[in-house]
């Protein structure tokens, strides 16, 4: 796999969720069933982008909902 650095991840993650989410609310206001299921697809193939990317690039675990500068498993800096 190749890597991408954690601060990407996070921008790409959140460049997917929001439309997806706005596209869940539409759906569910207009009661298009389509637009709702589009949305809660895109939102979920996001967020297993998120668990499978951004990870640290030392130790390689999982950083969680940690968005600060150290890993909080092996302490090391992640945004290099």
């Amino acid at each position: 796999m190749r890597y991408i650095p954690p601060k990407k991840v996070r921008v790409i993650f959140l460049i997917a969720l929001l439309p997806a989410l706005l596209l869940t609310v539409i759906g569910g206001n207009i009661q298009s069933k389509p637009v709702m299921f589009t949305g809660i697809g895109i939102a979920l193939l996001a967020l297993i982008f998120y668990r499978i990317w951004y990870r640290c690039p030392h130790c390689g675990r999982f950083l969680d909902r940690s968005w600060g500068e150290y890993c909080p498993h092996c302490g090391k800096r992640v945004n290099q």
